[in-house]
């Protein structure tokens, strides 16, 4: 199989399902032998479940590949590198022939390596959302575009605010949340209005809600004065939001939220 990188805009998830389930589907016919077919069993492995995009592609891929008769590991490391590290061990020994991964930590080599070692014993790798750092290991990579989104985030608030106060909420292990901060901070920086906005505080948080939450919640005690998020992501918007919420953060202009979930 040639090796393809998609990039597919993250609002558009039914095509990036699309994409997965024909990738899905190319990898059971090359394990097809003629007069005799035996079952794929492939692994997957996403950053956290804890996040409707993967629990909704996952289903997707099992309804094809349950509806072909054949099998899929699914495992969730909860946002810990280690624990899928072990996850990827453990689809060696089971005999996978495919793993799909949305890595925790593109960059690491640990990460990387166990990877490298799936590959040499033939496994198929096809990685979502997040690229790895050494992409020569993927025999696909399915990958929103992340920094694009990242601009159309700060377009989108420039048409709208004059000035800013801007707290980010970052997932600096997420190569994918990394780009996305990157491409909105270019777009601010090269800006006619760049002096009005200033950056008053980046928070990981995992692009979780229940990280996020307590993490907004101590910035405003402890008096952080903003009045505009950038969230990489959803839930850590959404954490944000509860978290006014709950304070009753109400700055002279109620806090501008930017978020990917902007429709394009």
């Amino acid at each position: 199989m040639n090796k393809k990188r998609l990039n597919l805009n993250k609002y558009s998830l039914i095509e990036s399902i699309i994409a997965i389930i024909l990738i899905i589907l190319t990898l059971s016919i090359y394990f097809c032998h003629i007069g005799q077919r035996r079952p794929v069993k492939i692994g997957s492995s996403y950053m956290t479940m804890n996040n409707e995009f993967y629990p909704i592609i996952n289903e997707q891929i099992a309804n094809q590949i349950n509806n072909r008769n054949d099998r899929l590991y699914n495992r969730d490391p909860a946002l810990n590198q280690q624990k899928q590290i072990e996850e990827i061990h453990s689809f060696i020994k089971k005999g996978v022939q495919a793993i799909i991964i949305n890595p925790v930590n593109g960059d690491s080599k640990k990460l990387n390596h166990v990877l490298k070692v799936a590959k040499s014993r033939g496994i198929r790798i096809v990685i979502i959302d997040s690229p790895l750092k050494n992409s020569k290991i993927a025999d696909c990579t399915i990958e929103s575009a992340n920094y694009h989104a990242g601009q159309l985030n700060a377009e989108y608030m420039l048409k709208r605010q004059k000035s800013g106060k801007i707290l980010l909420l970052e997932h600096k292990s997420a190569i994918s949340g990394v780009e996305r901060i990157q491409g909105f901070l270019d777009t601010l920086k090269h800006s006619k209005k760049a002096k009005n906005f200033k950056i008053v505080k980046r928070l990981n948080t995992y692009g979780q809600s229940e990280i996020s939450l307590p993490l907004v919640k101590k910035a405003i005690k402890n008096g952080t004065d903003f009045n505009t998020i950038m969230a990489l992501n959803d839930r850590a918007a959404i954490g944000a939001l509860a978290a006014i919420d709950s304070t009753n953060y109400f700055p002279i202009m109620y806090p501008f939220i930017v978020w990917m979930a902007l429709k394009t």
